[in-house]
Parts: structure tokens; C-alpha cells; sequence
């Protein structure tokens, strides 16, 4: 839906000229050129583009970025759980090892501590 929404946006050429913009900047003076900053230049484009992709979301999409933060809380939720769960059958598996895991650690302690002992 949205690669729908912005096609053509993002499949046409767009070209701007900012001649006009260029030579307004340029007869402002330095008190009024830090009033209206409008100099791209001095632009943070990371921030930019975050805000920019949050608003095209909420205007283009009628989409509310408060259910967006929920489903993201929701999928951590659930790679917690499992996260968990993968956990608890590791150590299932590692308790009903026993005997074996046992005489494992007892054959690496007395073969390769040794060697990094001295």
C-alpha cells in the first residue's frame, strides 16, 4: 500500500530551481540569516528523514504512529518469550544430560585446564 502511494512520487524525475531561493539568502543579512535558516547546508539529515518517513506514514496512509510503537512493544514481547522458552529447553536438555555432561566436564577439566594451567 504504500510503495502504491508514493509510485509516483518515486518513479518520475523531479527537478527544482532555486534560483530565487539562492538569491533571497543571498541579500539577507546575518541577523535575518539566522532568523530564517533555510540554508540546507546546516541541515541534520538523519532527524530529517526519520520525521519525514513518520509524517509521509501518518499523512499518505492515514496510519497513527502510536500503533506503530505498540506492534514493535508486541514483537519484542513475543522474541522475549521465545528467547525464554529456548532458554528453558537448553537447560532441560543440559539437566537430562546428567551423567553424560557430568564425565564431559570431568574429561575437560583433566585434559584441557591442564594446559592452561602452566
Amino acid at each position: 500500500m504504500l510503495l502504491e502511494a508514493l509510485a509516483y512520487f518515486t518513479t518520475h524525475q523531479w527537478k527544482f530551481e532555486t534560483n530565487n531561493m539562492m538569491s533571497i539568502y543571498n541579500h539577507l543579512s546575518e541577523e535575518e540569516k539566522k532568523i530564517f535558516n533555510f540554508d540546507v547546508s546546516t541541515l541534520e539529515w538523519k532527524p530529517f528523514f526519520y520525521h519525514y518517513a513518520i509524517g509521509a506514514r501518518d499523512i499518505l496512509l492515514k496510519e497513527d504512529h502510536s500503533k506503530v510503537k505498540s506492534r514493535n512493544f508486541q514483537r519484542l514481547y513475543v522474541v522475549k518469550q521465545a528467547t525464554n522458552v529456548l532458554f528453558a529447553v537448553a537447560a532441560w536438555k543440559l539437566l537430562d544430560m546428567g551423567p553424560t555432561l557430568w564425565r564431559l566436564w570431568e574429561y575437560m577439566a583433566d585434559t584441557v585446564a591442564p594446559t592452561f594451567a602452566g
